[in-house]
């Protein structure tokens, strides 16, 4: 962590991913794979009710990219919006998003290729279209209307945010009545070259030393119980965590004695990722 830190404070937050940018066609996959993802968790979650046609999207951390914007656009969203505390997708090359444009007419022949070039260009001049990239270091909502948003999408990103409470009562000034959010979560240690060896090394500090050791990106530790709590106090309905990752029974007991004492009592300390999902009361 201690490397992490003085890393990042030298050459800064370039990339939530393993890959760079300039690997066109392996971002995007990922881009499909992400909305992919979201789509069939909202068609599970609301029994095959849902439909992202005519909706207004808030993606949270969107990264590199606005590759989701592009494809939910394509898929009939009626506007995309993002919004991000670091300006990775300002430095996105055309190229991609000309690579980008091809599969998603290859995957949507009605799509409207000009349409989807349009709002590029129109965003490129720092204009609010149907696509819309907000950067803001304080990671403020205030561009955003109240009861605009639909629903709001986030992918590996949550677990980074500082001030989550603040984030959901953003999230639910802005959101419509009925609205949904569904977030996917990495609840491990980011760190690639040790978390499939020791997925939970961040729960082994105390506070004081973890958050003199945090960084730009680094988890906030928070765990799944916490973030319900805070959506049961703003009144959302039909919250509930769904774990996709869990850890065996048998390395958990060999990492369990080695974690900080508060962390040694969580319930859902083997859930390694997962996806909140909740919906805004009438």
């Amino acid at each position: 962590m201690f490397l992490n830190k003085i890393r990042h404070e030298i050459v800064g937050y370039k990339t939530p991913r393993p890959f760079s940018i300039k690997r066109y066609a392996k971002c995007t996959d990922y881009d499909f794979n992400v909305v992919n993802d979201w789509i069939s968790k909202m068609h599970n979650l609301t029994n095959s009710s849902f439909s992202i046609i005519g909706k207004n999207i808030l993606e949270l951390g969107p990264g590199d990219d606005l590759g989701t914007g592009l494809i939910l656009l394509a898929m009939g969203a009626n506007k995309y919006n993002a919004l991000d505390i670091n300006p990775l997708a300002e430095n996105t090359p055309m190229e991609f998003y000309d690579f980008l444009l091809l599969k998603i007419i290859e995957r949507f022949p009605k799509a409207d290729e000009y349409a989807l070039k349009h709002e590029l260009q129109f965003l490129s001049k720092g204009n609010d279209g149907r696509l819309n990239y907000i950067v803001d270091k304080k990671f403020s909502f205030s561009k955003l209307a109240s009861k605009s948003i639909d629903i709001v999408f986030s992918h590996a990103a949550f677990d980074c945010f500082d001030n989550i409470e603040r984030t959901f009562q953003d999230i639910s000034r802005v959101i419509k009545p009925g609205g949904f959010i569904l977030a996917y979560f990495e609840l491990q240690t980011h760190t690639r070259w040790i978390r499939n060896k020791d997925p939970l090394s961040i729960y082994r500090y105390s506070d004081s030393c973890y958050n003199f050791l945090r960084f730009k990106g680094s988890p906030n530790r928070l765990r799944p119980d916490y973030y319900i709590n805070v959506l049961n106090k703003l009144n959302w309905k039909d919250i509930v965590f769904i774990p996709e990752r869990i850890i065996d029974e048998s390395q958990l007991a060999t990492i369990v004695p080695y974690l900080h004492e508060r962390f040694k009592k969580y319930h859902d300390i083997n859930f390694l990722s997962g996806t909140l999902f909740a919906r805004k009361c009438l």
